[in-house]
């Protein structure tokens, strides 16, 4: 309580402020230029705070702001950020919108651990999915060592940086939008219905050399549908999943300024009700997945006197998520495995079907198994207060700032168990009896709760800055200490980090530009004695069309850029210096067998550990045409050493314990980022066309690989997550066939089963027969997006594609791609399956009930083109004209529709490109809302 009442002190301070302001009479107008006003379009954030116009820019920085991030309505801000930003890669997850937590990369990834990237909020670091986009002002993300450098030990991966909403100089306003929205699940596999199971079934039980499990009298029934409870046909999916799901978005903000201070708050709430169909069978709970998020901001800028001034933020959300009791999880991998032909819902008993190999009834686990509660609870606080000294030397200011977040996740529930029952008929005396047997029980509800997570992080910081200007030369400067602690729950979970770090910028005569850029940075992650870093970096840029000599009625504008540096990666495993134990095989002892657990040596120290070491190189080219054309280009190379790897190729197998991880892995990673951007913003017809393309390549130099009989076996020398397989050159046509092939290992082959090169004409199909099939299955070598908008009196079209390739998937999902095996179940993906009628145009495999280690594993026909291009966004606006919203004392209205997500272009029709496992299924999203201005 303490907490909310201080939140919302903070939340309306402006306001009363406000008033007092003017009801004392005193002029808005003779207020300081407050930090808001920053925030143009010129300027771009640099890090710790500080911003450059970008005509000084060295480094290699990318930006979007709040005006680029409204074409989607997200809940996580990062789903909007999609072919925003040139060198950012957002690839999306399966899963409901509140947990589809995008990967993202910038620059590709140089390392085999932990490849994420740096998320600072105003400059600490916090989480981008505990905000919302009303509130972001900017989000720019740093790419270079000329940018990276000052983050040590944390910036080789890349940092993104948020800019939240300040105080508006220019008026005081609110405003208010709503905005609702419909979901439809996209790419749903077709599951054979309970005749084409029953068939598929048969067919590969006779492939297997087994007896039929349906008779032909079963297979009319399935194909009649005269018995259903005996011989039913269920579309699991259809019974699980309405047709549309529910969005909403409530925004409010306000912002503006008094004589002393500017402000700026937030009050959104967001809300998603999921697509599961069957969630009103109980009294008094409803169990819908259902999402929501309460979002609150409030920044204030004081000017304590003229040359002293005060900034507070503080921000918090509650968010809760509501479930079935069993796991969304669970749900969904009942649902993908479940054949049509099991059981039915209910039987005519009405209770839950189900039978001893398909025990998991997905209907019943959504209605039958109570709910789930779990919140998110965060508060976000920082403070810091500048004050200038030029008084004792011009130009110079000191500032101290203080942040401390603190989140905690609780879960809370009433679940309960099933009942379920199977029924079957046999044949007695010539007449067919059933057969019921049940299975589990129906409980009560049983209530639980639990802290599931919790995490604070403090951070302190001192800056010193100082600026000076002679002539037509300027310096800006800075030095600052930071320190900052994390910690989870869980044991080895507290992250300390230190850092002393410096930054000077030179200019001259607004056409030459110098950066040095000088860190000191430590982790207590690494061993003592090896826990600080020296990265020093430098920049440098030529304004070629500030040049005297430079005519700028074509080229309006030319730069270059060139960049060199060094910065660190410390996101690797705590405490392996050390010994570690694991729990021990347990050992039986005495005549009763007891058993005794123990511990036994785990992994062996890693020596020499250190933090990862990036080398970048960046030149950068900017050029404007004719005041309608600009295109900025880079080109980029990352040498990384130091990079924690499996020690195989490099200590001796005789150890008799896990050999140890060490820090020799080498990875080169290169490539190049343009965009190309035309433009009208004059008159009342305005329309932008924009294009990104970015590829990215890495090289393995070494990764302590042990020795390979064959070249075309190494990954050394490949890219990391390289997909390797078995290259497939048909199927077997018959035993003669089988008996005149190479031997293949891994399984008994028969007809119909997948036939592979000999790659090494050994006479023997084995591991040493894989070789480099496609791309890699960790990033894209190439992201690219294309957007275009247009506006006429008032109305506009905004439209954006974004799209991968050179990317290889792994089709392994049970039931989608690899059918029947394991109890299981079956898509249309299998149409074209091997058959001996078939056997001449087939491209998969015989069906099979058994475990088949030749067909199912990685080979060319599973290792797929993972290339797409979806249209991620279309908004269509009407704004009011202005004498109409004067009329109505406003400022504006603006009615919006939107689509998202709508249809993708790719290689697999059976499921999302994004989504191929047991996902909760991605959305397409159909909104309409209205803003308004006061």
């Amino acid at each position: 309580m303490d907490l909310i009442c201080l939140s919302l002190t903070l939340l309306f301070f402006p306001f009363t402020g406000l008033a007092q302001q003017q009801s004392a009479g005193l002029a808005i107008d003779k207020v300081d230029k407050p930090v808001s006003e920053e925030n143009d379009d010129d300027v771009v954030p640099v890090g710790f705070g500080s911003t450059r116009n970008k005509n000084e820019l060295t480094s290699a920085i990318g930006i979007v702001r709040a005006d680029g991030l409204s074409n989607r309505m997200t809940i996580n801000p990062a789903n909007a950020l999609f072919g925003k930003i040139a060198g950012l890669a957002v690839m999306q997850n399966g899963g409901a919108s509140w947990e589809n937590d995008p990967r993202l990369m910038i620059r590709g990834i140089g390392t085999f651990g932990d490849a994420s990237i740096l998320m600072l909020v105003d400059g600490y670091e916090r989480p981008i999915s505990s905000l919302s986009l009303g509130e972001i002002e900017s989000i720019a993300i740093l790419k270079d060592a000329a940018a990276l450098a000052m983050y040590g030990v944390r910036g080789a991966n890349g940092v993104l940086l948020v800019t939240t909403k300040r105080g508006d100089a220019r008026k005081n306003k609110v405003d208010i939008s709503y905005e609702q929205g419909i979901t439809q699940a996209r790419r749903i596999p077709d599951f054979l219905d309970g005749y084409g199971y029953a068939t598929a079934m048969n067919e590969a039980r006779l492939n297997d050399g087994l007896t039929p499990l349906y008779s032909q009298q079963a297979l009319d029934a399935f194909q009649s549908g005269s018995s259903p409870y005996f011989y039913p046909n269920v579309n699991w999916f259809e019974q699980a999943f309405r047709d549309f799901g529910k969005t909403n978005n409530f925004k409010a903000t306000f912002q503006g300024q008094t004589a002393t201070a500017s402000y700026f708050a937030l009050l959104n709430y967001q809300s998603d009700n999921g697509i599961l169909g069957p969630v009103n069978e109980n009294e008094g709970y409803n169990t819908q997945l259902n999402y929501g998020k309460f979002n609150f901001r409030s920044n204030v800028d004081v000017n304590v006197t003229k040359s002293t001034k005060l900034k507070i933020g503080l921000s918090g959300n509650l968010r809760e998520t509501k479930t079935p009791g069993t796991s969304v999880a669970d749900i969904m991998w009942a649902l993908y495995n479940t054949p049509s032909a099991a059981y039915p819902v209910k039987t005519y008993h009405n209770i839950w079907g189900g039978t001893a190999n398909f025990a998991n009834n997905p209907i019943a686990q959504i209605s039958a198994t109570g709910y789930r509660n779990t919140q998110i609870r965060e508060l976000l606080a920082d403070g810091s207060i500048e004050q200038r000294l030029d008084a004792l030397l011009p130009g110079l200011a000191v500032e101290a700032a203080v942040a401390f977040d603190n989140s905690a996740t609780y879960s809370e529930g009433k679940v309960k168990q099933y009942e379920y029952q199977s029924i079957s008929l046999t044949e007695n005396n010539g007449a067919l009896d059933s057969v019921e047997t049940d299975y589990g029980q129906d409980t009560e509800l049983n209530y639980y709760h639990n802290l599931a997570n919790q995490w604070n992080h403090a951070t302190v910081q001192g800056k010193l800055k100082y600026d000076k200007e002679w002539g037509n030369q300027s310096v800006n400067s800075i030095l600052l200490y930071q320190q900052d602690k994390l910690l989870r729950n869980g044991q080895s979970n507290t992250y300390i980090h230190q850092l002393v770090a410096g930054n000077l910028h030179y200019a001259n005569s607004l056409k030459y530009f110098a950066d040095l850029s000088l860190s000191y940075s430590g982790t207590n992650v690494l061993p003592k004695g090896s826990r600080f870093g020296f990265f020093p970096a430098l920049s440098v840029g030529w304004k070629i069309a500030e040049e005297s000599w430079f005519s700028k009625r074509v080229v309006n504008d030319l730069k270059l850029r060139a960049s060199w540096g060094i910065t660190g990666n410390d996101l690797i495993p705590q405490n392996l210096s050390e010994v570690q134990f694991n729990g021990s095989t347990p050992y039986f002892y005495t005549g009763n067998n007891n058993i005794s657990g123990g511990l036994q040596e785990g992994r062996l120290p890693s020596t020499g550990l250190t933090y990862e070491s990036s080398t970048k190189y960046n030149l950068g080219i900017d050029v404007s045409v004719l005041e309608m054309i600009d295109l900025n280009v880079d080109v980029f190379y990352d040498h990384r050493t130091n990079i924690l790897v499996e020690s195989d190729g490099l200590v001796s197998n005789v150890l008799g314990a896990a050999k140890p991880l060490l820090s020799e892995g080498i990875v080169n990673n290169k490539g190049f980022e343009a965009e190309l951007k035309f433009y009208n913003n004059e008159g009342s017809f305005t329309y932008y066309i924009d294009g990104q393309f970015a590829y990215v390549r890495n090289k393995i130099e070494q990764m302590g690989e042990a020795f390979q009989p064959f070249n075309y076996l190494s990954r050394t020398g490949r890219s990391i997550g390289q997909a390797f397989g078995l290259e497939a050159i048909g199927f077997f046509k018959d035993q003669t066939d089988i008996e005149n092939s190479p031997t293949q290992t891994f399984s008994s082959v028969k007809p119909g089963d997948i036939k592979y090169r000999d790659q090494n004409n050994d006479g023997i199909i084995n591991a040493y027969d894989e070789k480099a099939l496609g791309f890699n299955t960790v990033n894209p070598e190439m992201y690219y997006a294309a957007s275009f908008g247009v506006t006429y009196k008032g109305i506009g079209l905004d439209v954006m594609f974004q799209g991968v390739a050179n990317r290889t998937l792994y089709l392994s999902a049970q039931s989608v791609f690899w059918p029947l095996i394991g109890n299981s179940s079956i898509t249309d993906f299998s149409a074209n399956r091997w058959t001996p009628a078939t056997s001449e145009t087939a491209t998969l495999p015989r069906l099979t009930t058994l475990s088949n280690d030749n067909n199912y594993r990685p080979n060319s026909i599973w290792l797929v083109d993972g290339s797409y291009l979806k249209l991620r966004s279309v908004m269509l606006h009407y704004s009011l004209p202005q004498q109409v919203t004067s009329k109505l004392r406003l400022s504006n209205i603006r009615v919006i529709m939107r689509g998202m997500d709508l249809f993708s272009i790719d290689n697999i029709d059976a499921v999302d490109p994004e989504a191929i496992g047991f996902t909760y299924p991605t959305y397409a999203t159909y909104s309409l809302g209205v803003q308004i201005g006061f």
